[in-house]
């Protein structure tokens, strides 16, 4: 029974570390609203610029962090095109900035070239919040992953994600590992977000467990540690629900 009960605050605590991802052209902003509402309080909405407003509007007093997707789907490796997407979205008064890594120029072996973006996109985005998502399950090489991440702390990124989510990426807590290994030697302040394969408590529950056992339970907040994942949120929901149920 106290396995149990831990199980349901570990639950209750992940709703709060939640990013639920709307990358559609077009979004019914109040249905969001709705969906997100009966949910519970989650930490953030991925998006596009254009939703920013309308979901602002409909959750009213009291929405979750709206982040900006841009660079997106495949990173590409042009800072003009992609400067000019996130002053569009500044524009929109996006809350954060998640900005798809171009890892094809990483392996192309032009990691300088690549820095040299961050560092720009770093300096476009001010005080914003600026996450990278590297697409770890696309760079797939241990040595491809841990210098995307080392970039991404250089440049001053403030989190750093494991993938956008798009073609079922396969995440793993190797993968993670090397990651979690990079912010802790350069600098634990940077945030990690992980967008699980499984997409389901058990899996999250041991990514949970590994930020902890490296960086500690008060370092675990939706400003340094964000989950992902389809279904995540219904697997948490229906333990929740057998809790409500006893």
């Amino acid at each position: 029974m106290e396995a149990e009960t831990l199980k349901i605050k570990v639950a209750q605590k992940m709703i709060g570390l939640i990013d639920l991802p709307y990358l559609f052209l077009n979004l019914d902003a109040q249905k969001v609203a709705q969906e997100v509402t009966t949910i519970g309080p989650i930490a953030s909405i991925t998006t596009f610029a254009q939703h920013v407003a309308p979901l602002r509007e409909a959750f009213g007093d009291n929405p979750p962090t709206l982040s900006c997707i841009i660079n997106y789907p495949n990173g590409p490796f042009n800072t003009y095109n992609a400067t000019q997407e996130m002053k569009q979205a500044l524009e929109a008064g996006t809350d954060e900035i998640d900005l798809v890594f171009p890892y094809q120029a990483l392996v192309n072996r032009q990691a300088g070239l690549c820095l040299k973006f961050l560092n720009t996109m770093r300096e476009t985005a001010g005080d914003t919040p600026l996450k990278l998502t590297i697409e770890a399950g696309i760079l797939q090489d241990a040595k491809w992953i841990r210098k995307a991440t080392e970039l991404a702390v250089r440049s001053g990124m403030n989190v750093v994600k494991t993938a956008s989510g798009r073609n079922r990426q396969q995440i793993t807590l190797t993968m993670v590992q090397m990651m979690l290994t990079v912010i802790e030697d350069m600098n634990p302040e940077t945030g990690i977000h992980i967008v699980t394969t499984n997409n389901n408590f058990t899996e999250a529950s041991q990514y949970l467990e590994e930020v902890i056992s490296r960086l500690g339970t008060s370092w675990v907040d939706a400003s340094h540690f964000r989950l992902s994942g389809p279904n995540l949120v219904s697997s948490i929901s229906e333990l929740l629900a057998k809790d409500h149920a006893i």
